[in-house]
């Protein structure tokens, strides 16, 4: 394994396939100011009750299907930031802000949606596709 491919997955926290939605939440990312959002937000506030999946899935299809294409061959693959970039012609940096800011918006569409508004990040910049 070379140092890219190791560092693709150097913070996914391990889940079971089938609950690869609740790893992209717990993701824990080296950006900064995602790390300093998901604390504001409280991770404890969002539920794993039965009904996550389905919010989760309905939030992720708000979104481009290239961000959505990402998180789930990221996630519920395990395909590396460097196999998707490589799919869709793109860089690994690209393939991993994607991936960040679309968990980010799934998890603020969530927040919004269990009435935590309060928490809720108003998106900044990057448009509707993460700024790629």
């Amino acid at each position: 394994m070379t140092k890219k491919q190791t560092t693709d997955k150097i913070n996914k926290p391990e889940f079971a396939p089938e609950e690869w939605r609740k790893a992209a939440i717990m993701y824990d990312t080296s950006f900064a100011w995602c790390k300093n959002q998901i604390s504001a937000w409280g991770k404890n506030q969002i539920s794993f009750t039965p009904g996550f999946n389905e919010m989760f899935d309905e939030a992720l299809d708000t979104l481009p299907e290239r961000n959505r294409d990402i998180v789930q061959k990221y996630f519920r693959d395990r395909m590396t930031f460097s196999q998707i970039a490589d799919l869709h012609g793109t860089s690994r940096s690209i393939v991993r802000h994607l991936c960040i800011w679309t968990v980010w918006k799934v998890m603020n569409l969530i927040l919004l949606r269990e009435g935590s508004s309060q928490n809720a990040v108003p998106q900044t910049g990057g448009g509707t596709e993460g700024g790629y």
